[in-house]
């Protein structure tokens, strides 16, 4: 009898421990990206190339990321740069931080964010904040 109670309880504490206690594991949210080619396409503003961008919307934010390198032959101070995104009617506006100098063909990965799904943006341009 005193066996029988003690398997009973090790099943039990063995089920409760393997099914997280009862706890609810909420779904993720869904990611969504924008694939595509006529948005991304590679630009050229002044002294500086935008390339390798990518939208990514997860966990309800939307990142857009771009490669930024200094095309010139020389030294050149990027403080920033506004992103503009197109999507339907509407532009929304979004800042790329460098700030710092680049040297010739040096490149910096910059992120930013926003809390609206970008996903469906038809066009994205990029300009020079000095």
């Amino acid at each position: 009898m005193g066996k029988t109670i003690y398997v009973i309880i090790i099943i039990l504490c063995t089920i409760v421990t393997t099914t997280g206690c009862g706890k609810r594991i909420e779904p993720e949210e869904n990611s969504k990206t924008n694939t595509s080619a006529s948005v991304f396409q590679d630009q050229i503003v002044e002294t500086f190339e935008f390339t390798n961008t990518s939208l990514i919307y997860e966990e309800g934010k939307t990142k857009l990321q771009t490669t930024v390198t200094n095309i010139s032959g020389k030294n050149s101070y990027l403080s920033e740069f506004k992103i503009h995104v197109k999507v339907e009617n509407e532009i929304i506006d979004l800042i790329g931080f460098v700030g710092e100098e680049l040297q010739p063909k040096e490149s910096r990965v910059i992120m930013s964010y926003s809390i609206e799904d970008l996903t469906n943006a038809s066009s994205i341009s990029y300009e020079v904040v000095r």
